[in-house]
């Protein structure tokens, strides 16, 4: 993965994850990254069928 977050953006992501009693170092810590997904899919499976789920 490339982590290319500006740091606002991991300032503000790391604030949110503490508060959600998740535990960094800070925003620059090496196990928090940030990444985005290009063209993103989404499925409903089970045995028989995926079924795609709009994103």
């Amino acid at each position: 993965m490339d982590d290319q977050a500006a740091p606002d953006m991991r300032e503000a992501g790391w604030k949110h994850l503490e508060r959600l009693s998740e535990h960094y170092e800070g925003p620059n810590d090496p196990t928090l990254v940030f990444f985005s997904v290009e063209k993103p899919e989404a499925f409903i499976c089970n045995h028989d069928e995926w079924v795609p789920v709009e994103l």
